[in-house]
């Protein structure tokens, strides 16, 4: 993937630089690269707003937002994300709008805000209309209730969740967390009723 952008140039192929630069970003981020993340969300921002393409630059920092976020600088995450919230909000992204708030609730987890992180990852819950985002809420909003201990509220979001995920992942996510509900819970029907669908 990093070769791709290479091979492209922002005046005859920009949508799929700017997409490819995210990607590469992501995948950076996830393999524990962050000064490279850092650079690559760095220029598919800069290439964005040079293209006036509001959206793709938001995501760019929120890409940069996460790699702070998993640097440790919590404080510094959430301001970030409040500015992509306020952007978004102002030009109509709603799709960035609720990716910003979905990652601000992880920011609230990561400070131990469960509460808040909840809160949160609802308002991101209402205001996407992409299926796999969707998913990918409701199954934190289920894992959070598992740590604050409400185990009701947990068991019926992901409920929700086996029985509307869009791909199969998700549903595998969402009976594996039933699994440690109630290993949680010390329910052992639930345990061995969802260790069997896995």
């Amino acid at each position: 993937l990093e070769d791709v952008p290479s091979l492209l140039t922002p005046e005859t192929d920009g949508d799929l630089l700017l997409d490819s630069f995210l990607r590469l970003g992501y995948c950076q981020r996830m393999m524990g690269s962050l000064s490279e993340a850092e650079a690559t969300y760095a220029a598919a921002g800069k290439i964005a707003k040079r293209r006036k393409e509001t959206a793709r630059a938001l995501r760019a920092q929120i890409g940069n937002a996460l790699v702070v976020m998993v640097r440790g600088n919590l404080p510094r995450a959430e301001e970030l994300l409040a500015e992509v919230i306020d952007a978004s909000a102002r030009t109509h992204c709603v799709d960035v709008t609720s990716n910003a708030l979905h990652v601000r609730s992880a920011v609230a987890q990561r400070r131990g805000d469960m509460g808040r992180a909840v809160c949160l990852a609802y308002e991101a819950l209402q205001c996407t209309a992409l299926p796999n985002d969707r998913d990918a809420i409701l199954g934190d909003i289920g894992a959070y209730f598992i740590v604050m201990e409400r185990f009701d509220a947990a068991r019926d979001a992901l409920m929700v969740l086996e029985a509307t995920a869009a791909t199969e992942l998700y549903r595998l996510n969402a009976r594996a967390n039933m699994v440690i509900l109630g290993a949680r819970a010390g329910d052992k029907e639930i345990f061995e009723t969802w260790r069997s669908r896995i």
